[in-house]
């Protein structure tokens, strides 16, 4: 028998979600719909972000892809995000957290 962990770290990925496909998914793998996705679009859609450098601020740019930090959705639809690699190992225990998942022989 052979015995091997494999981790991936999502830490960065989060910030990596496109809200397109991360609709997508939500339709097709998970059947949510309608009210729901409008839901969820209204939630990640229209945000903007800037950053301060001691007394300057930048321009506000549109948040096109990523999930929420500190948030209690983030963590949640990341996890949808990524279902579909969970699905892709075969004969291996999964377990995923929101910024990590391991792989191991079930």
């Amino acid at each position: 028998m052979i015995i091997f962990k494999i981790y991936i770290r999502h830490s960065a990925a989060f910030d990596s979600v496109d809200h397109d496909t991360l609709f997508q998914r939500l339709q097709t793998s998970d059947g949510l719909g309608g009210n729901v996705i409008t839901w969820f679009a209204s939630y990640l859609t229209g945000r903007t972000q800037y950053i301060w450098i001691a007394t300057s601020r930048s321009m506000s740019l549109a948040v096109l892809f990523g999930m929420p930090q500190g948030s209690v959705l983030g963590p949640i639809l990341f996890l949808l995000y990524v279902a579909d690699l969970l699905q892709l190992v075969k004969h291996c225990k999964s377990v995923c957290w929101s910024a990590l998942t391991k792989f191991s022989p079930g």
